[in-house]
């Protein structure tokens, strides 16, 4: 275990003012060692690893590869551990779909399985603001909230240049609520950029919902046993099949919730498609237990939006603004 250099820090793509310990380990590509190791996002480690650097399973982590080009990284999850012995108990196996997927997030060769890198244990870059953590490719968290409010909670965990301007709606949900209810409303809101490469963001920062933990996010985990009374995810997914379209998924008690949103939407006459939890065109629903937004209340909303309907600026407020109108007037406590 060792403390990041001022002169490391310079040859690394993720610059932070405050920097946590990194570890040196053997990364093995490696897709069928356990079944969680076919998704880009995983990771497993050994016990003693997971021992050394003091986080748990399910936790996330940045992988970091050394180039000629600089250093290349991205945000894992931890969802297995190896202890059988046919690793050492330093080695980490990384998961991928395909070839391509180890050359979009680590800039790995072609035919390449093994490279020597780094752990990083810390997920969010503190003590960035937005155009920081812009200018030095990064990765932050923000959160708005009182210490109290148990009414809405909105979130955008890809906001920045993973999921362009889902950031966006969740501010203006915020700003607009807070005119009307105050104090009753709280946003939790992540923003990656990657300046280095197109599509970087994305390929670099995303975390998949279900495996999100409260624990890799500290200002989220200030909030996460809350028991809010309503919660709204806004995300976006690309279908060419599907251009201007939303879905509207999640794990609600409130039977009406999707129904009146969609409603809201569908009247503006803006041509947005609306789709309602299976009717959605790809398994967006947001309807796992695990999924970030349903585990901060039992009235979640995920509202997923193509890149057409984010991209305007008239859709994705009229999207927003369905989501004051309908769940600002519900809100009680």
């Amino acid at each position: 275990m060792y403390n990041v250099s001022e002169k490391t820090q310079k040859g690394m793509s993720s610059k932070r003012d405050t920097i946590s310990a990194a570890y040196t380990a053997t990364f093995i590509a490696n897709n069928d060692k356990f079944p969680s190791l076919s998704h880009r996002e995983h990771c497993a480690v050994s016990s003693n690893q997971i021992e050394k650097i003091g986080l748990t399973l399910g936790q996330q982590i940045r992988i970091l590869r050394t180039t000629t080009d600089g250093t290349k990284l991205a945000l894992y999850t931890i969802k297995d551990v190896h202890d059988d012995g046919e690793y050492s108990e330093d080695t980490v196996l990384v998961g991928y779909k395909d070839q391509n997927d180890l050359w979009e997030r680590l800039r790995l060769p072609m035919g390449e399985h093994c490279f020597e890198g780094k752990i990083d244990v810390q997920a969010t870059a503190e003590g960035f603001d937005d155009d920081k953590a812009r200018e030095n490719s990064e990765f932050i968290e923000h959160l708005t909230d009182d210490g109290q409010n148990t009414g809405l909670i909105v979130i955008a965990p890809h906001g920045g240049n993973i999921e362009r301007h889902t950031d966006d709606q969740a501010q203006y949900v915020y700003d607009e609520l807070l005119l009307l209810s105050p104090y009753r409303v709280s946003t939790w809101i992540c923003k990656g950029f990657n300046k280095e490469e197109d599509g970087g963001a994305f390929n670099r920062w995303h975390i998949t919902s279900i495996d999100i933990s409260e624990n890799s996010f500290p200002k989220l985990k200030t909030v996460y046993r809350r028991g809010f009374e309503y919660a709204v995810a806004f995300h976006g997914f690309s279908d060419e099949e599907h251009p201007m379209s939303i879905c509207i998924g999640g794990i609600t008690n409130d039977k009406k919730l999707k129904e009146d949103i969609k409603m809201e939407i569908e009247s503006k006459n803006a041509g947005i498609k609306v789709y309602m939890d299976k009717e959605c065109p790809r398994n967006i629903n947001g309807d796992n237990v695990k999924n970030i937004v349903n585990r901060l209340s039992t009235n979640a909303l995920q509202i997923e939006q193509t890149k057409e309907v984010r991209d305007k600026s008239k859709s994705r407020l009229i999207v927003a603004d369905a989501v004051v109108k309908v769940i600002g007037p519900k809100i009680t406590v």
